[in-house]
């Protein structure tokens, strides 16, 4: 027989730093400890299901001797976030474009550039943390589950739509990167008490 308790169902929240930021302690990761803060930026309201999404392909590995598989191989990891971001900010669009702009603020207007050229090719990778739920306690109380993706670069899809019925979204996906041998892309929290 299943458990309730298990079943988790909700929005999430998600925050981005640059790629490197202080990480909030483990504990912190609970409901009530809330948002990340420090270095975190919160990303804001979001018209679509925040996603994170881990995908593995395996190889696998034959002989001429049998004809099962008889291994097989990890040969590519990908992690990802997709999400449409609905709070049409420069933070958000500075965040979305990889830090690839240039930004101006003046007293009544700010201006946003473009990056081209060969400094354009080099981003400047970031951080992203996914506040989800997490199975429910044994007390009934709500509970978090965390997911810090510590490398990510933005691949987005800004669309402008100014029509009567359309809001404007910055539709993002996030690509989790490799680090090192010793440091996890992802790095989960569950709260359990």
């Amino acid at each position: 027989m299943g458990n309730p308790l298990n079943i988790v169902q909700g929005p999430a929240n998600f925050y981005f730093a640059p790629f490197g930021s202080a990480e909030p302690a483990d504990s912190a990761a609970t409901v009530t400890g809330g948002a990340p803060g420090g270095v975190w930026v919160p990303g804001g309201w979001t018209d679509s299901d925040v996603v994170v999404e881990e995908d593995q392909e395996w190889e696998d590995i034959y002989v001429s001797q049998v004809p099962q598989a008889v291994g097989t191989r990890n040969t590519k990891y990908m992690v990802t976030v997709t999400t449409q971001m609905s709070e049409i900010t420069v933070t958000n669009l500075q965040f979305v474009l990889n830090e690839m702009a240039v930004v101006s603020v003046n007293s009544a207007y700010t201006t946003i550039d473009r990056l081209q050229g060969n400094s354009a090719t080099q981003p400047d990778y970031a951080a992203c943390i996914v506040d989800g739920w997490g199975p429910t306690l044994s007390t009934g109380l709500p509970a978090r589950w965390r997911h810090t993706i510590r490398k990510v670069v933005s691949k987005p899809k800004i669309k402008r739509n100014y029509g009567l019925k359309k809001k404007v979204i910055y539709d993002v996906t996030l690509q989790g990167f490799f680090i090192s041998d010793s440091i996890s892309p992802v790095h989960e929290i569950l709260q359990t008490a």
